[in-house]
């Protein structure tokens, strides 16, 4: 369900609680992060069973960006299982002139991600926490298996990144089926993060 700022924020997914016998796991709203207070509205739902997604776009003056969300997600208690974060990868994301009127149009970026993820885990957040909102939990949700997980036999995208010097981005795309050889090698990469994202990642970043 793709939110925007109207007053009526969640109005409609309650209604459909309360008044259907949809299941909560239907329900998964994005864009949640965009106002303060469409992202309280969400963390209420999340405890009648919804999935929430937020969205790793700048924010403005009455949004948070994906990292303020998550940190504030897990501070709240709420359960990790349910949070995801998703980059608006090419999606299109107006910019608005002082009147009003789409001043230009932007392109949203899947090294969102990326950025929010080291974010997370420059301020102290342990990546085994974070990492499953854009991996693991995304991939439950929508049953996809295999998927969002670094195992034997899992299918891809995978990227690994392993520093390799001064100046080095040090990322490496491997896509396709892991064989359980290539999994015990990667595993042993010391020093190295290992990224097994839903949504495949740029590999230029740095």
């Amino acid at each position: 369900l793709h939110l925007g700022d109207g007053p009526r924020g969640l109005e409609l997914v309650r209604r459909c609680l309360d008044e259907t016998e949809l299941p909560p796991r239907t329900f998964h709203p994005t864009h949640c992060n965009r106002n303060r207070r469409l992202w309280e509205e969400a963390k209420a739902l999340s405890k009648r069973g919804i999935y929430v997604d937020i969205t790793a776009f700048p924010a403005d003056d009455e949004g948070l960006t994906a990292a303020a969300a998550i940190s504030d997600w897990l501070d709240s208690g709420l359960d990790p299982a349910r949070l995801t974060c998703s980059s608006d990868g090419g999606g299109c994301l107006p910019v608005f002139g002082p009147d009003g009127r789409v001043a230009h149009m932007d392109v949203g970026r899947s090294s969102s991600l990326c950025e929010t993820l080291a974010e997370l885990v420059a301020a102290g957040r342990p990546l085994a926490q974070v990492l499953p909102m854009m991996t693991s939990n995304v991939s439950q949700l929508f049953r996809l298996s295999g998927k969002g997980v670094l195992t034997p036999g899992a299918g891809g995208p995978q990227a690994v990144r392993q520093p390799q010097g001064p100046g080095s981005n040090g990322a490496i795309e491997r896509p396709g089926q892991h064989s359980a050889a290539a999994f015990a090698r990667v595993t042993k990469a010391e020093k190295g993060l290992i990224w097994a994202l839903v949504h495949h990642p740029e590999p230029a970043l740095n």
